[in-house]
């Protein structure tokens, strides 16, 4: 019987976004070049000397993809990667480069939070960056190339490889902590039971913590095997700085942790401010309940229409009624304030 495939077995094509835009960082020494060029010039820039910079925005045009990726060799298996932008963070060797999917984690106008696919793909001087969509968190970087001088741990493409990560992982730091603000906001909303909207929003944000979670912990995988100096291309002086890396990503994990055992600390609070008003509502229902039952049962006789009747022809008797009616609803006010329930 022939197999059914399955969603994660059809790659994903990649949406049509913005026009494809080719930008170059070259550099040798102290001297940077910094151009935008088609598809077509990679080769010519690819026999540049010094390290490499190629920055691809907007994968949707598979023949630029393809016209970037053969100008450096780059295996078929990740330019298949790159063309799926539904890869799970990963780290491949290849024979003379290595490819690296991540994640780039951003919530526009503090909305919701979007993934963006960006890999990474360098060999022994150049290093390509493939994007989904224009706009990035690497523009720090780029200014820092531009303006950096003396600098010779610059000119390694493992010391780039390690900035566009950390970039990417500080931007997430970001995210993370407009998340958590959006938790504290909760905390206090949840103190009002009149915020029927809470398990919503608890809702919401636990799916953002997720989303975070599901790009963030592969990541801490690649990461791992990036500071295990066992990862071609990258040198053991980079070590360190991996390392830091690592921490970061974990550090980013442990966020989300904590995020998940608030939101469900806020559901429980929730819960129980809802709770306890309700308590002082059926409270207050009853007491009132209990100051008229002996009311109700009084008027209940004196509401009946027999003809005989004692009390019915006494000139006292409608002040008489009304006198035990007050004493009663006293007797019993006072009562309850004596035990405590009022």
């Amino acid at each position: 019987m022939k197999r059914r495939a399955k969603v994660a077995d059809v790659p994903a094509p990649p949406a049509p976004v913005g026009t494809p835009d080719v930008h170059v960082l070259a550099w040798d020494g102290d001297i940077v070049h910094e151009s935008k060029i088609s598809g077509i010039d990679c080769k010519a820039a690819a026999d540049r000397p010094g390290i490499l910079w190629v920055n691809v925005d907007g994968v949707h045009d598979q023949d630029l993809v393809h016209h970037v990726s053969a100008a450096f060799g780059v295996h078929p298996l990740a330019v298949e990667d790159v063309l799926n932008v539904a890869t799970r963070v990963k780290l491949d060797e290849y024979d003379g480069h290595n490819y690296l999917a991540v994640k780039e984690i951003t919530r526009p106008d503090r909305g919701e939070v979007t993934l963006e696919q960006v890999s990474i793909v360098w060999g022994p001087n150049w290093v390509l960056t493939f994007q989904e969509r224009p706009g990035d968190v690497f523009e720090g970087l780029r200014n820092r190339l531009r303006h950096a001088r003396n600098r010779p741990q610059r000119d390694a493409t493992d010391w780039l490889v390690h900035h566009l990560l950390d970039a990417i992982v500080d931007h997430t730091f970001v995210v993370l902590g407009e998340v958590e603000a959006a938790i504290d906001e909760e905390e206090e909303a949840a103190l009002d039971d009149r915020q029927a909207t809470a398990p919503a929003r608890v809702h919401e944000i636990r799916a953002e913590l997720v989303t975070l979670r599901r790009a963030l912990s592969p990541m801490r995988d690649a990461t791992r095997r990036l500071q295990s100096g066992d990862v071609a291309l990258v040198s053991t002086d980079m070590m360190p700085w991996y390392r830091d890396l690592h921490d970061h990503v974990l550090r980013l994990l442990d966020g989300l942790d904590a995020g998940r055992d608030r939101l469900a600390s806020i559901v429980e609070l929730h819960l129980a401010v809802t709770s306890a008003r309700t308590n002082e509502i059926v409270r207050a229902l009853t007491i009132i309940s209990t100051v008229f039952m002996p009311l109700t049962f009084l008027v209940g006789i004196y509401g009946m229409n027999f003809d005989v009747m004692p009390e019915l022809r006494w000139a006292w008797g409608y002040p008489a009624v009304w006198g035990l009616i007050l004493a009663l609803s006293a007797s019993l006010i006072g009562w309850i304030k004596w035990r405590g329930w009022l």
